[in-house]
């Protein structure tokens, strides 16, 4: 099915005038890209908050977020070419009512003059998602401790924890959509700190960063807390997301050593299927016993890389079970082994795992 005859069966409500194609990057192919739309009038979106361990909108009503991540824009200026309306068209299409998109800290803040209009392409894709009826998780994915040469080229990559220049970036971020309540924020995607204690409150840290770097970079950084301190000045009611430590995995650490008395946050998982590690049986260490005990967990990050479907499978029936939002990885044309859900970019299914992942989405729309 191709991305227009995927729009067409949906019968969603924005009706679209085709006014020009461009290229794909990946591919060279031509797509349709909608240029300009007129959106069926509706109520204004409903402030969402936290009760108890669900989202629900101001009438009390519980919401439950499916969706996935568009990579692109933590890595490159201007993204990848396929955040346009009717790529989110395609994900509504699947079921899905979020889109998680992983941005950059280093690009943001236009480091080296490397970025200067990314704040704009950011605020076009927002706008691109929310006018189809998709929600918004932005998310900071990359960051640039240093500031290197190599960090403005690229975005900056994944080190272990944010720093003060992050803490700007979300206090600039809120600024810009605390107001919007499609809007939802996860603060610093797969933090991996030496212990809780630095997770939380910060400290020094030494890491190659995800292998960007020849030799390990030396810096001090700060906590989660900090995070939700310094976004909090700026956006006092949008939910926020914090993530849990060892690539975003592990939430064993919450109780009162490491309290969040904000009312309005949740935590993020990061299951993967990974051989030797984040397997089920470890689940309820990792984030079982804070579901247990009552604390909000989000399940913002999840895939397998083998194109295989079982512990997809499991993690969503454990989503279902305790009624946890899920966004999992990822809406790109990687294969399965990416892993990707997309075969290719007319829409065509990975399979089975994007196959499969679209039928789960389907599934829970209805």
């Amino acid at each position: 099915m191709t991305l227009i005859s995927a729009i067409l069966v949906t019968g969603l409500l924005v009706s679209l005038t085709l006014l020009s194609t461009n290229g794909s990057p990946s591919t060279g192919t031509k797509k349709p890209t909608a240029t300009a739309f007129a959106l069926t009038p509706t109520l204004p979106p409903p402030q969402l908050h936290v009760a108890g361990q669900q989202i629900v909108d101001d009438r009390g009503n519980p919401i439950t977020f499916i969706g996935a991540a568009s990579p692109s824009l933590e890595y490159s200026c201007h993204g990848n070419g396929h955040q346009e309306v009717a790529d989110f068209m395609a994900m509504k299409s699947w079921g899905m009512n979020i889109v998680r998109l992983p941005l950059s800290s280093a690009f943001w803040r236009n480091l080296q003059g490397s970025c200067p209009d990314y704040k704009q392409t950011v605020a076009k894709v927002v706008t691109n998602a929310e006018v189809v009826g998709l929600d918004v998780l932005l998310d900071l994915q990359w960051n640039a401790p240093l500031s290197l040469a190599i960090d403005a080229k690229k975005g900056g990559t994944q080190c272990p924890i944010p720093t003060e220049l992050d803490a700007t970036f979300w206090r600039e971020v809120g600024t810009a959509y605390g107001y919007d309540h499609r809007v939802l924020f996860e603060l610093f995607s797969e933090p991996y700190a030496p212990n809780a204690n630095i997770w939380y409150h910060g400290g020094t840290v030494s890491d190659n960063c995800n292998n960007r770097y020849d030799t390990p970079i030396t810096y001090t950084g700060i906590g989660m807390l900090d995070l939700v301190n310094a976004v909090r000045a700026t956006a006092p009611d949008t939910i926020l997301l914090v993530s849990g430590n060892g690539w975003g995995y592990d939430l064993s650490m919450l109780g009162p050593a490491y309290p969040f008395p904000d009312q309005n946050i949740m935590f993020s998982t990061h299951p993967f299927g990974h051989p030797n590690y984040e397997q089920v049986w470890d689940w309820q260490r990792a984030f079982g016993n804070a579901v247990d005990a009552g604390y909000p967990v989000f399940i913002s990050e999840f895939g397998q890389y083998d194109c295989g479907t079982d512990y997809n499978a499991q993690v969503i029936n454990y989503a279902k079970l305790h009624k946890l939002s899920w966004v999992t990885w990822a809406w790109e044309d990687w294969g399965c082994q990416g892993p990707g859900l997309l075969k290719d970019w007319n829409g065509e299914p990975s399979d089975p795992y994007g196959t499969f992942i679209r039928q789960q989405m389907l599934s829970a729309s209805q």
